[in-house]
């Protein structure tokens, strides 16, 4: 099941610590390529959603 998010949030969130998608890819344990297209599309599975979540420290509305 996907979920949709916010994907313009989702950059500023990342924008806002000055992180590239590498480093967000790192941190999140997600992969550059799944982060691209969650901030292409703002598309996303479960797990990723909890990932980015808990990354940013935000909870999951």
């Amino acid at each position: 099941m996907e979920m949709k998010l916010d994907n313009v949030k989702l950059k500023q969130y990342r924008e806002a610590k000055a992180w590239s998608q590498s480093h967000l890819a790192e941190v999140s344990g997600i992969s550059l390529r799944t982060i691209q297209r969650i901030e292409k599309s703002g598309v996303a599975s479960p797990e990723s959603v909890k990932s980015l979540c808990a990354t940013f420290d935000v909870q999951l509305n």
